[in-house]
């Protein structure tokens, strides 16, 4: 599966992400497609935003997700949200990127 643009109009835009990942659910499964989806999107908002600035999927390297993880941990420690919702962004995330990457390098 070819690695696709994030669109960067707007945070909520649609991204490959979620389609790829509506892929790899083969259009069944909704609750979980959701969930990673929102996760995604998630992600997709903090690179553009907060993060590296970037809306281009195939930039997204180690180093990105080592960024967001200290993101999602200095949320934890403010109690903005909890450990659950930090590892299910990080297991929704790569879970993403191995299904755009067709590899489990990142």
């Amino acid at each position: 599966m070819e690695i696709l643009a994030i669109k960067s109009s707007e945070c909520d835009s649609w991204s490959e992400g979620a389609a790829s990942l509506a892929y790899m659910f083969g259009g069944g499964h909704y609750g979980p497609l959701k969930a990673h989806s929102d996760r995604w999107q998630t992600f997709v908002c903090w690179c553009q935003s907060e993060g590296p600035g970037f809306n281009d999927a195939r930039k997204i390297d180690r180093q990105t997700l080592v960024d967001y993880t200290r993101h999602l941990r200095q949320q934890v420690e403010q109690s903005a949200i909890g450990v659950s919702t930090e590892q299910n962004r990080l297991s929704s995330v790569n879970r993403t990127m191995t299904v755009l990457r067709g590899d489990q390098y990142v």
